[in-house]
């Protein structure tokens, strides 16, 4: 095979696994970071809530439990922007 018809080779199977790709089922590990993020959107807004009323209701220890949703948020934060870099390493 000459050179040519290695890259038109090479394109096709390219293009292939592209299209593949974009129709594929979700994985579990997908699902998961999709369920994540909506876990740290929950999180924050529950912060949002906290934050805005503790003075208004005197909730005790709202600082501490705003403190520690942003910690938690943070962190699940943290570890998906880490899988979204690895994976594109990956591709």
């Amino acid at each position: 095979m000459d050179d040519k018809n290695k890259k038109l080779i090479e394109e096709y199977y390219k293009e292939r696994r592209r299209i593949l790709k974009k129709y594929r089922k979700e994985t579990k590990m997908e699902k998961f970071k999709k369920i994540m993020k909506y876990v740290v959107n929950g999180i924050n807004f529950l912060n949002a809530i906290i934050i805005g009323i503790t003075p208004i209701w005197d909730i005790p220890y709202g600082d501490q439990i705003s403190k520690t949703l942003i910690v938690i948020a943070g962190a699940i934060s943290v570890y998906l922007l880490g899988q979204k870099a690895v994976s594109n390493k990956e591709e």
